[in-house]
């Protein structure tokens, strides 16, 4: 795996891993189509070290698929 430059988060001071209640402090941005965005400051804490986690512990893979009659990179991992 090639080494990856990351901006530590500039937001989250906690070290441990939590999930906080989504409970209240929820802002509900209603966009098109009947689609929104929920906006929930605060509700995972330790966000560094579960990035850390997933980075160094899940196998993610880049995929290539044919597209306007050539193959090119997903832009994703998965």
């Amino acid at each position: 795996m090639t080494a990856t430059a990351w901006q530590a988060s500039l937001l989250d001071t906690g070290d441990d891993i939590v999930l906080h209640d989504l409970g209240s402090g929820l802002t509900r941005t209603t966009l098109t189509r009947g689609a929104w965005v929920d906006y929930r400051p605060g509700w995972l804490g330790g966000a560094d070290g579960l990035f850390d986690v997933l980075h160094r512990d899940v196998p993610w893979k880049a995929e290539r698929r044919e597209m306007y009659e050539r193959v090119v990179d997903v832009p994703r991992l998965s």
